[in-house]
Parts: C-alpha cells; structure tokens; sequence
C-alpha cells in the first residue's frame, strides 16, 4: 500500500462517526474501609459478676457492641489466680487481679475481685 492509499485509510478510520474513546479515570461511587476504629472496647463475661472461688468465666472482647473472633489470648496478674483455658477462667483463689483480653491486634484490661 502506497502513501496516498494509507493517508486514505487513516481519513476514512476517522471520518467513521464512532465517538473518541473514553481515557478519563472512572468515577469511584463507595470508598470501601480499610479499616475500622473501635469506639468503644469492652470486656464482656458470662458468668457472675463479681467472681467467687470456683466460678468460671467466658470472656469476650467486644468493640462498638460487635463480638471480636479471631485468636484470643487470655490473661491474669497473677497468672495463677485463675486457670485459663481459650477464653474461659477458673478462680481458684480470692483476691484482686487484673485481666487482659486480646482478640487479634485488640487489647482491653479489668480488674478483677474474686470473692471467698
């Protein structure tokens, strides 16, 4: 194809009617979170409140009235008042403590009385 055919052709391609084609960047309709923040972090337990020796305890953690899941860990200050096994507690001895709930990277204590 000689030079007046291919100048023929690219008039002909451009002279079709279709409109430009569109190089704009798309409009974004919902931002989706990356993340959320909690207003609100709280230890919540089954069981009674305040504790007795012998009473056990399921612990949860929730933030902005939501249950956290995920890994759990347990803990006590003094380790040895309570034995914990996943997110239940045992009391075994009375006195004060101070419990730490953490589900993921989610941190929240009490303190804790543990009645005779």
């Amino acid at each position: 194809m000689g030079y007046p055919a291919a100048m023929l052709l690219t008039l002909l391609l451009a002279c079709t009617g279709a409109p430009p084609l569109d190089t704009a960047e798309p409009e974004v309709e919902d931002e989706v979170p990356t993340g959320t923040a909690c207003e609100a972090l709280e230890i919540r337990v089954n069981g009674d409140d305040p504790p007795q020796v012998g009473d056990e305890w399921t612990v949860f953690l929730w933030c902005d009235d939501a249950l956290m899941t995920g890994a759990t860990r347990l803990l006590f200050d003094p380790n040895d008042i309570a034995a914990v096994s996943d997110n239940t507690a045992q009391f075994l001895y009375a006195g004060s403590a101070t419990l730490t709930m953490q589900v993921g990277s989610r941190r929240q204590e009490r303190e804790v009385t543990i009645t005779e």
